[in-house]
């Protein structure tokens, strides 16, 4: 949300720090933590499920419900009247709001640039950038107490490597929740790029080890998944053998060849 503010603001012709931009940020989310969801249906269903989130989560944090008309009502009225640092967080946040609704955006590719430099040129051709990334993709249970030894787990390893690790955690369906952790880096550094990929094993590792199985893997983790004397990689191996004789879609990914 940060970067989203500095874009706003950059792209108004009205640069900002980083700093400030996030002072923005956080006048309004007031935490480390934020949630984005949608409700949809009838309108007595809609009501329905409000009652219910305010009950189960009004008491840990400020809960909204917004439409996509009162959203632009509020960005039209408070760029005349009230706060301008609300106005600015209502147009940041915009494309986030949008989601919900199917509305796809490119904002986000701006933050392959944001680990190195405040400017993005090309948004749109990460692989011009300097920065990395680096994402683990546990899925946890949705409960509590497995969110939260998820989230301490992953503060651990940061903390080891030194990186300060970015999370988000996606529903899946009622029982399991996609994480999505990043890891940031600068491809120019030839000694931060070895710790992040050491970090992202440790990581990928240590979900493994508490039972948070990836749905998703990086090339240089595969080992930590795939056991060559698994019969169920061996199949996956003789499989592709028959499938694909020259070996030539994705060596090694998801397999043993």
């Amino acid at each position: 949300m940060t970067l989203l503010m500095y874009r706003y603001f950059a792209d108004k012709g009205e640069p900002i720090s980083r700093e400030e931009a996030d002072a923005l940020v956080q006048a309004e989310l007031k935490g480390p933590w934020s949630a984005l969801g949608n409700l949809s249906g009838p309108k007595s269903h809609v009501k329905h499920a409000q009652r219910r989130l305010r009950a189960a989560v009004g008491r840990y944090g400020q809960l909204r419900f917004v439409t996509a008309a009162l959203v632009d009502f509020a960005i039209k009225a408070t760029g005349v009247v009230g706060p301008k640092r609300i106005n600015a967080f209502l147009n940041a946040s915009k494309a986030l709001l949008d989601l919900p609704r199917g509305l796809p955006t490119n904002a986000a590719l701006h933050s392959t640039y944001w680990p190195v430099s405040s400017d993005s040129p090309t948004p749109t051709e990460p692989d011009e950038t300097d920065g990395g990334m680096l994402f683990a993709a546990p899925i946890v249970p949705q409960d509590g107490a497995s969110v939260m030894e998820a989230v301490r787990a992953t503060d651990a390893v940061g903390d080891r490597h030194g990186f300060q690790m970015a999370v988000t955690l996606n529903m899946m369906h009622d029982k399991s929740l996609e994480g999505v952790v990043s890891i940031d880096f600068d491809r120019r550094d030839a000694e931060q790029c070895a710790q992040a990929k050491a970090c992202m094993k440790d990581l990928n590792q240590t979900y493994l080890d508490l039972g948070f199985n990836p749905y998703r893997i990086d090339i240089e983790s595969m080992p930590i998944v795939i056991d060559p004397e698994d019969p169920f990689w061996q199949t996956v191996r003789d499989l592709k053998k028959v499938f694909d004789p020259n070996n030539v879609i994705s060596p090694k990914r998801f397999n043993l060849i």
